[in-house]
C-alpha cells in the first residue's frame, strides 16, 4: 500500500546565496557540503547524481562529513555549518530554508498476502485512509498524499 510520496532534493541557506542550482556545483570552491550516512537514500541519490555528472566524491568538500536524518542535516545548513545537504522538502521547510528540488520517490508499505485480514494490518490501513494523517503529512511540506491507502498489487 502506497504511504507517501516525497519530494528530495538539495536543502541551502535562504535566499540561496552560493547560487547552487544542481549537483554539479557541489564541486566548486567554497561549498561545503554535510553528507548523508552510508546506507541512506539521500546518499545513494547523491552519489547517484554526482556520478551521472562526472563529478568525483573528493572534489566536494564536505563529502566525507555525515549526519544522519533529514532534519539534522538541514540544520547543519541552518546553522551556517555547511551549505547544502540533500534532504527531502520537509527538513528545508522546518528551517525556513531554500530548496532545490532533485527528484520525487514514492514509499509504499509492504505486507504479506497471509497477513493481509490481521487486525493490526486493517487499522494500519484505515490510519492511512484517514484525511487527518493526510493533512499532517502535507503540512510537514513536500508529501504527496494523492495516492495515500492505496493498493499496489
Amino acid at each position: 500500500m502506497t504511504f507517501a510520496s516525497w519530494e528530495e532534493g538539495l536543502v541551502v541557506a535562504a535566499g540561496n546565496p552560493k547560487m547552487i542550482v544542481g549537483v554539479g556545483d557541489l564541486a566548486r570552491k567554497g561549498v561545503t557540503l554535510i553528507n548523508r550516512e552510508v546506507g541512506s537514500g539521500s546518499r545513494f541519490l547523491l552519489d547517484s547524481l554526482l556520478k551521472g555528472q562526472g563529478v568525483a566524491p573528493q572534489d566536494i568538500q564536505g563529502y566525507q562529513n555525515t549526519t544522519s536524518g533529514h532534519i539534522l542535516a538541514a540544520w547543519h545548513v541552518y546553522s551556517g555549518h555547511a551549505d547544502c545537504c540533500v534532504a527531502a522538502r520537509a527538513g528545508a521547510r522546518v528551517f525556513g530554508l531554500g530548496f532545490i528540488p532533485l527528484v520525487s520517490e514514492r514509499y509504499d508499505l509492504v505486507v504479506r498476502e497471509q497477513n493481509w485480514e490481521l487486525p493490526t494490518v486493517q487499522s494500519m490501513l484505515d490510519a492511512l485512509n484517514r484525511s487527518s494523517l493526510k493533512s499532517e503529512l502535507e503540512a510537514l511540506g513536500g508529501y504527496d498524499t494523492g495516492q495515500t491507502g492505496r493498493i499496489v498489487s
